[in-house]
């Protein structure tokens, strides 16, 4: 199964791709971060910090913006 099919199966309960192979848990996002080349830091409930790479970012913003 590929990230894209993960993704789209999935993201009703949460799950945003946010890098090339990256799938990540937005329930579990205690905070965000802007970042210098327009990308965003995610902080993690767990303390882990994720980095969503600036070609995911618009859809993020999208997402959170509830479109």
């Amino acid at each position: 199964c590929t990230l894209t099919a993960l993704e789209l199966r999935w993201e009703h309960i949460g799950l945003f791709r946010c890098g090339k192979s990256t799938v990540l848990n937005l329930n579990a996002v205690h905070s965000l971060r802007s970042q210098p080349g327009g990308r965003i830091e995610a902080k993690l409930q767990n303390g882990e910090k994720i980095i969503i790479s600036r070609r995911y970012t618009p859809a993020l913003r999208e997402k959170l913006q509830g479109g």
